[in-house]
């Protein structure tokens, strides 16, 4: 959908809605301690909600489009955080996020298989694989440790901060994605804030990665995305893993210095960009 000729529309199936629908459903369950399934169900539909407007419907299956892949590796995120409610441990939520990210690389790669070489495609999936569970076991410990919406909060930065890469490589579809994703997660922000104390274990972590990660993906290989920026954003939330001793201000800065480095990387050649087109 053209954001000039339908702005009121997109801004209501592309932020409001998906917001109001995740901000119910998180408010919902952090009043009662926990956001759990409850909130994880919330962020899920919100986002899909917020993918299926900017797209103009439900995608099928197979996805014949990137577009239509990146419906699909949210949905897998969606599923992962739901199932992480259920399962307590960190360590096998990272590793179920883990198996959604291999999962939804080989989604988004699948038209360009014949294109790829084996161990290209084995970096592709077990690198994504790996940023996704890292990042998902970082913030998850987060959320375990620091009762609260800080959780919540350092994965809606991520996703504005991937709105910004992904709009600066031109590709409007892409930005309209991770804004979405960014609306959902800053109203579970809010829930949390004024629910203080809520339990965000399980309910944001593995979407939040994991779609930010397919983005930076889909954005590589088939927009101009820079690949260092692509494994920058890919690999934010796990840098917080680094800055165990920092407390909170550490984990920020680590996030930030990840994602700085990946917006002035995408800005890098969208200037160049810019340049020779003007030339």
């Amino acid at each position: 959908m053209d954001l000039s000729t339908h702005p009121f529309v997109l801004a209501l199936g592309l932020l409001l809605a998906p917001a109001l629908l995740a901000g119910l459903a998180c408010l919902s369950g952090a009043r009662r301690g926990r956001l759990g399934a409850l909130g994880a169900l919330g962020v899920a539909v919100g986002y899909a909600v917020g993918h299926g407007a900017s797209l103009g419907g439900l995608p099928g299956l197979p996805p014949a489009t990137s577009n239509e892949a990146l419906f699909w590796c949210g949905a897998l995120g969606g599923a992962c955080a739901l199932a992480s409610c259920f399962v307590r441990r960190a360590g096998a939520q990272a590793a179920l996020a883990a198996l959604g990210g291999a999962l939804a690389a080989a989604l988004l790669l699948r038209a360009r298989l014949s294109d790829m070489s084996a161990s290209e495609l084995a970096r592709e999936l077990l690198g994504t694989a790996l940023a996704v569970g890292l990042g998902t076991l970082a913030l998850e410990r987060v959320a375990a440790r620091a009762r609260g919406p800080e959780a919540a909060g350092l994965a809606a930065v991520m996703a504005i901060a991937a709105a910004a890469c992904v709009g600066l490589t031109g590709s409007v579809i892409y930005a309209q994605f991770a804004a979405s994703l960014a609306a959902v997660l800053v109203t579970a922000l809010v829930a949390g804030w004024l629910a203080r104390g809520a339990d965000f274990t399980g309910a944001v972590a593995s979407l939040a990665v994991l779609q930010v990660a397919s983005l930076a993906l889909a954005a590589s290989h088939f927009s101009s995305l820079p690949p260092v920026a692509r494994w920058a954003l890919a690999f934010a939330p796990a840098c917080t893993l680094a800055a165990t001793r920092g407390g909170a201000l550490g984990r920020w800065v680590a996030l930030a210095a990840a994602l700085g480095c990946a917006l002035a990387l995408a800005w890098k050649q969208h200037a160049a960009s810019a340049s020779s087109a003007y030339y």
